[in-house]
């Protein structure tokens, strides 16, 4: 889609210092490392940086101009091509990266979907994706970009190729979601489940209902949203205003999509259900999920709602489904070098999602020790000890033979899981050392934390290790 310096003063009521109104865009960056000729670099200001002192260097890059709120030196201006390089000043460089990517966004003709909820995002996302890839050609949010940059960044990647855009949003507390909703103006929203992520912020999990249902306003007159209708918020929502409710659950009768006849492959590499679909009562759907955990059925439930919203064959959807592949550090399985398998799912937890995590080992055939690293969850407020107890219940009643735990939150964890050989460390790099010596042939390491835990570094030094033996 063309984009040129005049649409990005009139997006931002920008003043234009120099530059030519007619030069085209070829990309917008906010990052003067990544710049190429003809890109748009839009100076934000950071706790740790200012985008500010790069103006010159994307100058020498070859980008065609620049957004900023405060002026750059005289000196510094005589350096550059003011007739080429288009300067544009605004109060504030990251509202007006907001309003360049919602005038980018009216610009778009595809279809829109946006994603949030307390769990799974990110692996929804990827599925709907993965689905509506079987007849759209999608632009969906990369890896972290759910928030007030990543969101226009990704806007603002479509291409006049796209047809559709899976955009995950996220949030830490209340207007988070109004704000990026309101660039986005979705066709079809999508809330995954109102647990207990950030709690610690918004102080119940009725606030953080409050905070995800924000987006509902912004979904498109006659446009969908998609709920879990499992959820105890969530499920008694029957209607909003101008907006079309479809609900997705797991052997619940009454909602839109539901899922029957669960069962998990005997190989424990995926899982299998029944599809059934309200508007078709006659007909029943085999799904195949080709990864495990059982609670990857509410994703592919989802996104068969997203399916049908966008009107799509069946067939193609349950094809998206069976294609879909998680993304980084997602339940990733590794099978190292002296044949145990690594369930890398570190890439962020919280008491939903290790319960999940903690179920999925629970699920697997293992011809060893299922073995559990559990780290410490963040942001879970004044009752973080018994959240992280509670996981500890829940992993005695599992058939896993070892819990680790690292971290000082993490703790509760071992001291409540009865029955369970346990040992907890406070370093990553003593529990490498203890997973050494006890790790054999046929075993299973399932390995979850939050992400500032950074527990991936355990899953890598083991399998770094193993390859030099």
């Amino acid at each position: 889609m063309r984009l040129c310096i005049a649409d990005i003063v009139s997006a931002t009521g920008g003043k234009l210092i120099c530059g030519n109104l007619n030069a085209e865009i070829k990309s917008v960056l906010t990052d003067s490392r990544k710049i190429s000729p003809g890109d748009f670099f839009i100076a934000l200001k950071g706790e740790r940086f200012d985008g500010h002192d790069f103006i010159i260097k994307a100058w020498e890059e070859g980008a065609s101009g620049c957004l900023m709120e405060r002026n750059i030196t005289d000196e510094e201006f005589e350096r550059i091509d003011s007739v080429n390089f288009a300067i544009i000043r605004v109060d504030d460089t990251l509202k007006g990266l907001a309003q360049i990517a919602a005038a980018y966004r009216r610009m778009f003709e595809g279809r829109v979907c946006a994603v949030t909820g307390s769990v799974g995002k990110t692996s929804t996302k990827d599925m709907i994706a993965s689905v509506l890839a079987r007849e759209f050609s999608v632009q969906k949010t990369f890896e972290n970009f759910n928030n007030e940059i990543g969101l226009p960044l990704t806007i603002l990647g479509l291409k006049k190729e796209h047809t559709a855009l899976v955009a995950e949003m996220g949030m830490r507390g209340f207007g988070e979601i109004d704000y990026l909703a309101e660039i986005l103006k979705p066709d079809v929203g999508v809330i995954t489940n109102i647990g207990v992520s950030h709690i610690e912020k918004l102080g119940s999990q009725e606030n953080i209902f409050k905070a995800k249902m924000e987006m509902a306003k912004h979904i498109k007159q006659g446009g969908t949203l998609v709920l879990n209708g499992d959820d105890k918020f969530l499920g008694p929502i029957d209607k909003y205003e101008n907006i079309n409710i479809m609900k997705f659950g797991i052997e619940n009768e009454e909602a839109d999509v539901w899922a029957g006849s669960v069962k998990i492959k005997e190989d424990g590499t995926g899982v299998e259900f029944e599809l059934h679909i309200k508007n078709i009562p006659c007909e029943i759907y085999m799904v195949k999920i080709n990864v495990p955990g059982v609670h990857n059925i509410y994703n592919a439930l989802c996104a068969a709602c997203v399916g049908l919203s966008f009107n799509m064959n069946i067939s193609d959807i349950i094809d998206g489904i069976g294609e879909y592949e998680p993304s980084g550090m997602r339940q990733n399985i590794t099978l190292a070098e002296g044949g145990f398998k690594i369930i890398n799912d570190a890439y962020n937890a919280s008491p939903d999602s290790m319960k999940a995590s903690i179920e999925m080992l629970d699920s697997l055939p293992c011809e060893g020790k299922k073995i559990a690293v559990l780290g410490d969850m963040f942001e879970l407020g004044e009752n973080s000890a018994e959240y992280h107890a509670g996981m500890g219940r829940i992993f005695s009643k599992t058939n896993a033979d070892i819990l680790v735990t690292v971290g000082e939150l993490a703790k509760n964890i071992a001291s409540a899981a009865e029955g369970k050989s346990s040992v907890s460390f406070d370093e990553k790099e003593e529990a490498i050392k203890y997973l050494e010596d006890i790790l054999a042939p046929g075993d299973i390491l399932l390995i979850k934390a939050s992400r500032g835990m950074r527990l991936e570094e355990i899953a890598e030094e083991l399998l770094k290790r193993r390859e030099k033996q």
